[in-house]
């Protein structure tokens, strides 16, 4: 039947935003923007260290949306 469609799509967003919670031993952090309030996991823990809530920061957030079509289950 050949091969199935699929796409991808990724964008970096550089944001400025409130930091509202942080996890140390889970490597979470979220951050509250003008438009929305995002959950991050980072990539290296130690980074949070330090880091308060009521901290303002600079973060570059990577997107990735990606689908595939597949065939239905029968």
């Amino acid at each position: 039947m050949g091969d199935k469609p699929a796409a991808a799509i990724e964008r970096q967003v550089t944001v400025v935003a409130d930091v509202t919670a942080v996890d140390e031993k889970k490597g979470t952090i979220t951050l509250r923007g003008a438009t929305r309030t995002l959950d991050l996991k980072v990539k290296d823990p130690k980074v949070l260290k330090g880091v308060k809530v009521g901290t303002q920061v600079e973060a570059t957030v990577t997107e990735i949306i990606a689908i595939e079509v597949t065939a239905p289950k029968k």
